[in-house]
């Protein structure tokens, strides 16, 4: 039988060895950065249009305030 183990950093051997290798973000994947930003003004967007929606309906179609906001 012969022997089949893996040596250390044989298993990826495309990898980026070095300062990049272990760059984190908040204790996280460099990555999560970009999900962040774009979640953050997914949101920024949706409350903006819900903001605008309601003063739309409030000058233009003249509903009430407690009828614009729910």
């Amino acid at each position: 039988m012969t022997d089949t183990s893996i040596g250390i950093g044989a298993a990826n051997p495309g990898a980026p060895q070095g300062k990049t290798a272990g760059k984190t973000w908040f204790g996280h994947p460099i990555q999560l950065a970009r999900l962040f930003t774009t979640e953050a003004m997914e949101r920024f967007g949706y409350y903006g249009m819900r903001a605008l929606l309601t003063l739309y309906l409030a000058q233009h179609f003249l509903f009430s305030d407690t009828t614009t906001t729910g």
